[in-house]
């Protein structure tokens, strides 16, 4: 006797409501705002008074003369410092026909809002760490370790590769220039990281400190290159360096490179590397489009209804992120950069993550 099956008509496929695929990035692993401090600021630009350094460390005649009166001393200014701010911004239409023709799960504002604020966080990473900390013109003390191979730090049988040794000297270098302040920022990719752990010279030195671990972990790695502890930040995120509907082509926002910094929080006497500054405009104003809670806020977020149709078909509103920038490098003694600390070209160990955009 056949067994008898339902006709395939009993059941229509239709998308489902308690699953979907989507990437999610990890906002908390983004690093812009952590190597450039935001300053918030009253004007798209002004002044940044400095005082002079060489003046400050003369040493000056102590020994009182047949005047009987003492030498004079007293603080000298350097050129001032400046930034100009430079609208950036980026928005999303909600469409309310068009949300009315979403499948439920996909929770159409939603999901417009949160792909606004990731690119919004994908350019502010790939503006400071590709096109600012990457970049010899502005990072002036650096290193091209593709200049000579062996002293890459991925070659981890090569006698002259030694990560410790390398930003040990710069480390203590900059406690020199920076008048006794220890750099507190050391980024690099986890990949890189990995290399450095299975480095020869790393690995005997984490004999020493480990008690017969195979490898050294990050708060070891801090203080064999003198780092106060949190300073190593490992960089997990990527982009998309292809134009949109061509094949994906993700790269690290750091790749090969390493960067050590000194960074400072906003102060009235500040000696770190320098900020991004941002001017978000009429924030507080009263205006009614953005709220009073947002005024300290780097950006403005504005709602903007699209009452007369000038957008939409039938209405819905636009969001809109803008703020005033300007990323700077104030003090370039307080960083130092290692170009190709490892071989972006052996795609073997990572892939094209590493690799520059094609």
């Amino acid at each position: 006797m056949a067994q008898y099956q339902l006709s395939s008509v009993a059941h229509i496929p239709v998308p489902l409501t308690d699953l979907a695929y989507a990437f999610r990035q990890d906002m908390t692993e983004y690093q812009h705002d952590k190597i450039l401090p935001i300053h918030v600021c009253n004007h798209r630009s002004d002044l940044i008074r400095s005082f002079n350094k060489a003046s400050l460390l003369r040493v000056p005649d102590l020994w009182v003369g047949p005047s009987g009166k003492p030498k004079q001393t007293s603080f000298r200014m350097d050129s001032n410092k400046t930034y100009a701010c430079k609208d950036v911004s980026l928005e999303t239409v909600v469409d309310f026909r068009e949300q009315a023709d979403m499948d439920p799960i996909l929770n159409y504002p939603t999901e417009k809002l949160y792909w606004l604020m990731v690119g919004f966080q994908q350019g502010m990473e790939y503006y400071v760490i590709k096109q600012i900390m990457r970049n010899t013109s502005l990072i002036t003390n650096y290193t091209d370790l593709s200049a000579d191979p062996s002293q890459q730090w991925d070659q981890l049988d090569s006698d002259n590769s030694n990560p410790v040794t390398a930003i040990r000297q710069q480390v203590l270098k900059m406690e020199l220039t920076l008048g006794g302040k220890t750099p507190n920022y050391l980024g690099m990719s986890k990949m890189t990281w990995q290399q450095i752990q299975h480095n020869k010279e790393v690995r005997a030195l984490a004999g020493l400190t480990t008690y017969g671990a195979p490898f050294i972990n990050e708060a070891q790695f801090e203080q064999l290159c003198y780092l106060p502890p949190g300073s190593l930040h490992l960089h997990s995120l990527t982009y998309n360096a292809a134009l949109q509907d061509q094949t994906a082509a993700y790269r690290s926002f750091m790749g090969p490179d390493v960067v050590l910094a000194y960074t400072a929080p906003v102060g009235q006497r500040v000696y770190g590397l320098g900020y991004q500054h941002w001017f978000p405009g009429n924030i507080g104003d009263g205006d009614g489009q953005v709220p009073e809670e947002l005024r300290g806020s780097p950006f403005a977020v504005y709602n903007f209804p699209d009452v007369s149709g000038q957008v939409t078909l039938g209405g819905g509103y636009t969001t809109r992120v803008l703020g005033g920038l300007d990323a700077v490098i104030h003090n370039a003694d307080a960083a130092y950069l290692w170009q190709n600390a490892v071989d972006s070209n052996n795609t073997a160990k990572y892939g094209d993550f590493l690799k520059g955009e094609p």
